[in-house]
């Protein structure tokens, strides 16, 4: 079986304003969610808010937030609650900066699937 490696990978459909996100639990294993564009570029933003954020989008409700614990400790905490179960994710800083990177690559690019 194929591993996943990357902590994250993205598909934007710009002709549907939409964006789906993979985010790896695992070697085998990624949960996958779709955004609206706006909501994904909020998810984005609220990675970088100390505070936190919601968001609600496509059935999913998101919380955000850049979590700061010691001077070691820096992390981005995520999570999707859908039907009243949550998944919490822990993204480290340069993985969320990459995200972002990618995202807008794929903005400012003709993709294979555009």
């Amino acid at each position: 079986m194929l591993q996943f490696t990357d902590p994250f990978k993205i598909y934007l459909f710009k002709h549907r304003q939409q964006v789906t996100l993979s985010i790896r639990v695992s070697n085998h294993v990624v949960d996958t969610y779709r955004f609206e564009q706006s909501a994904f570029e909020q998810l984005l933003s609220a990675c970088e808010d100390r505070q936190g954020r919601e968001l609600d989008t496509l059935g999913v409700n998101w919380f955000a937030q850049h979590k700061h614990v010691g001077k070691l400790t820096e992390y981005v905490r995520i999570s999707a609650w859908v039907a009243g179960a949550c998944r919490d994710y822990r993204a480290d800083t340069r993985d969320i900066s990459e995200l972002r990177e990618e995202y807008l690559r794929q903005l400012a690019n003709t993709m294979p699937w555009d």
